[in-house]
């Protein structure tokens, strides 16, 4: 049995917002895990090719960034290369205003 403690901490380790902790699953673990393993499969992510053109989206909010890395494979259709988030720190939250 997982204990509640040990989701939360869990939670808290993948960046789960405290106001959530408390209510992270078991189920919602392995739902996370089975997400970020996907992500992360040569399924999805590509080896880059040379001299194909970069295609980068990149999106912020007041508390966080984050950012794709993609190109276009031979069918036109974008494939992603590279995922990257970061929260933003109090002082970097300050720069905002």
């Amino acid at each position: 049995m997982i204990y509640p403690t040990t989701l939360e901490r869990s939670a808290a380790k993948n960046g789960v917002p405290n106001v959530l902790a408390s209510h992270w699953t078991g189920d919602c673990q392995q739902a996370y895990e089975c997400l970020r393993s996907e992500l992360v499969s040569s399924k999805v992510l590509r080896i880059p090719t040379i001299g194909t053109p970069f295609v980068l989206h990149t999106d912020a909010s007041g508390k966080a960034v984050g950012a794709t890395l993609g190109e276009l494979d031979e069918q036109g259709v974008e494939r992603p290369l590279a995922f990257a988030s970061q929260k933003l720190t109090e002082t970097q939250m300050g720069w905002l205003q």
